[in-house]
């Protein structure tokens, strides 16, 4: 798996606010996930699970208040993968995520906000040449010990594909998929060279 700095093709970047103490953070390579679920219908019982392979990221935190702190996530829709090869091709096709003509998911946040222990990124989402609304929970966990000095972050979100242009009737031509994609993630951060 290939982990640069974002998240999964839709590139991941927290930027802090300009007031206060900031911290910048890379995402750390190997370390960090982004996958996704989608149900079978028509009778077909379970769900098409794979997960997006080239992640890329920077985060500007600040740990005083996380809430200013921003997000900025990349990822490369063509690094799709399902275990299921003739499936990755149709994924990658105009019929879904055209990766041919988008090559990028992107994910930029527009205000962060607590929200039930956690946090809630409110922002917008680029995909597939379309722009939507979209928000998404996270956990924050400072790490300490040997790891001292690394975020680990968490988080779940669930989209329609339908909103982004992706009307594909069938997954590879075996089943038909639903139209909500649940996405989560799970991300390393480290900091940033200065």
């Amino acid at each position: 798996m290939k982990s640069r700095v974002i998240f999964a093709s839709l590139p991941i970047v927290f930027f802090g606010a300009a007031v206060g103490a900031v911290e910048r953070y890379d995402l750390e390579v190997g370390r960090s996930q982004l996958v996704f679920s989608v149900p079978y219908v028509h009778g077909v019982l379970g769900e098409a699970v794979g997960e997006f392979a080239d992640l890329e990221g920077r985060v500007v935190y600040d740990p005083a208040d996380p809430t200013r702190s921003e997000v900025l996530v990349r990822v490369r829709t063509a690094s799709v993968e399902t275990q299921f090869e003739s499936r990755d091709v149709d994924l990658r096709s105009e019929r879904f995520l055209d990766s041919g003509r988008y090559p990028e998911a992107v994910f930029r946040s527009q205000r962060i906000e607590r929200s039930d222990g956690g946090f809630r990124a409110h922002g917008v989402l680029e995909l597939r040449g379309q722009t939507r609304p979209v928000s998404i929970r996270f956990e924050v966990q400072e790490l300490a010990g040997e790891g001292g000095g690394r975020l680990w972050v968490t988080g779940s979100t669930r989209l329609d594909r339908r909103e982004f242009g992706i009307q594909g009737p069938g997954l590879a031509g075996d089943f038909v998929i639903g139209d909500s994609v649940s996405l989560r993630f799970n991300l390393m951060l480290l900091p940033a060279a200065s």
